[in-house]
């Protein structure tokens, strides 16, 4: 009996820790696009940011990037560092990027819509971070919450640029 109350005990626990580590997954608000910038700005800004590259200070307003796929391709067969957590793009259509993010064993991707006016990132799919129903691990969480200040400030870096007509803000 005793070791029936002990497996009961543990079990509690174990399933307790882990649906506290559960959050609902609710809508995220839109990021404003800054004025002076388009939708072909916001995908630059996007990719660049995803790549943790710079944009290029010759970048006129509006010039997309010759290339996506060859960007994408460039990205990817670049030199492959040490293994760290980050986030970086998968695959781009208009008005669309897909992101993933990985840590360890753990898989986050999500879709990040755009247009002139606004950025909208939404969860597509994980794996091993506990997602039931619309539930899913804290940490999945705080990934797209960090990805969402990364996008915000590189576009604000990129609207000030512009604004300061290409000259480094002092």
């Amino acid at each position: 009996m005793l070791k029936l109350r002990l497996v009961m005990v543990v079990l509690a626990c174990t399933l307790g820790c882990k649906s506290s580590k559960l959050v609902p997954i609710k809508p995220r608000a839109s990021i404003a696009v800054p004025a002076g910038l388009n939708a072909n700005d916001v995908e630059v800004v996007v990719l660049y940011e995803l790549a943790d590259k710079r944009v290029p200070v010759d970048l006129k307003p509006g010039e997309r990037i010759a290339n996506t796929s060859r960007f994408l391709f460039l990205y990817r067969s670049g030199p492959v560092p040490v293994r760290k957590p980050s986030w970086y793009p998968e695959s781009v259509e208009q008005g669309l990027v897909y992101a993933g993010f990985e840590k360890g064993q753990h898989y986050l991707r999500v879709a990040i819509e755009y247009t002139d006016s606004a950025v909208q990132i939404r969860l597509i799919e994980s794996r091993n971070l506990l997602q039931i129903d619309q539930r899913i691990h804290r940490n999945a969480v705080v990934w797209i919450d960090q990805l969402e200040v990364r996008i915000r400030r590189a576009l604000g870096k990129m609207a000030t640029t512009r604004a300061l007509g290409g000259r480094k803000p002092k």
